[in-house]
């Protein structure tokens, strides 16, 4: 599932794969699809905060600080806090906020939003347990450490002095820019985020940026967004395949749920 997810956001626009993945979950094992897509909010939440963790030792690892990272981890902050009190509200105030819809809506709007609401609270029960939120944030941890650990060896072809935390640096950027829908495959911002991440930790050690060097790293930031969409183009493909998932199913599902709730 998480594979597709992956195929799909790099395929599909408007960070579509989110949908997907709770799609094929709830198809795989019975759950309401609605309930998963909510626990996918809480993991997306719980990365975002981590990439702006990164971001923020990115800032305070800097001699001099740079408004544009001051910028970019700003908007993070509005997007992920904006994100998770939306999450609290809708756990903590369903009750309150089905009665406004009732209040407001048409009736079937109001059937509707009420029964999207209920799923959704269900998802973020696990706010209450201390233990799964720990469990969450260990595993993003180490996902995202893998991957900041992987893009070492590429720094270390290209020979490039960076200091230790480049890795994070750079992840950091690439997480936060791919919050913004882009082409299929990250194809200009993960290039972008590369680019602008690198030119500060250079300037920061004091190197020269030259035409030449530039070129370095515009190579650099290509091979980094082969690196990181190919395989999970491949494997997003062959379990597509495998499972016989046809995402076309997706979105005739959703339009025949829509067209019923209409009715």
């Amino acid at each position: 599932s998480v594979m597709i997810w992956h195929l799909s956001n790099h395929i599909l626009p408007a960070k579509a794969g989110e949908l997907i993945k709770s799609y094929h979950l709830g198809k795989r094992f019975g759950f309401n699809k609605v309930t998963i897509f909510s626990t996918v909010v809480v993991e997306r939440i719980f990365d975002g905060i981590l990439a702006l963790s990164f971001l923020l030792f990115f800032i305070f690892g800097l001699q001099k600080r740079q408004s544009e990272l001051l910028l970019m981890g700003f908007f993070g902050v509005i997007i992920y806090c904006g994100a998770f009190l939306g999450v609290v509200m809708i756990y903590k105030y369903r009750e309150k906020l089905i009665a406004l819809c009732q209040k407001i809506l048409a009736q079937k709007i109001s059937d509707f939003a009420t029964k999207v609401l209920y799923s959704l609270s269900e998802g973020f029960h696990i706010l209450k347990s201390v233990k799964q939120l720990f469990h969450v944030m260990a595993v993003s941890v180490l996902m995202w450490t893998v991957i900041a650990i992987s893009i070492i060896p590429i720094i270390m072809m290209f020979n490039f002095q960076l200091p230790f935390y480049a890795p994070f640096a750079i992840l950091a950027c690439i997480s936060l820019g791919l919050t913004i829908p882009s082409a299929p495959g990250g194809i200009g911002i993960i290039s972008f985020a590369t680019i602008f991440a690198m030119k500060i930790l250079l300037m920061e050690t004091g190197q020269e940026i030259t035409d030449t060097m530039y070129a370095k790293i515009v190579v650099f930031s290509i091979v980094i967004n082969i690196v990181m969409v190919l395989p999970e183009v491949i494997l997003g493909a062959f379990f597509t395949i495998k499972t016989g998932l046809k995402i076309t199913s997706f979105f005739n599902e959703i339009s025949t749920e829509s067209y019923a709730t209409k009715k």
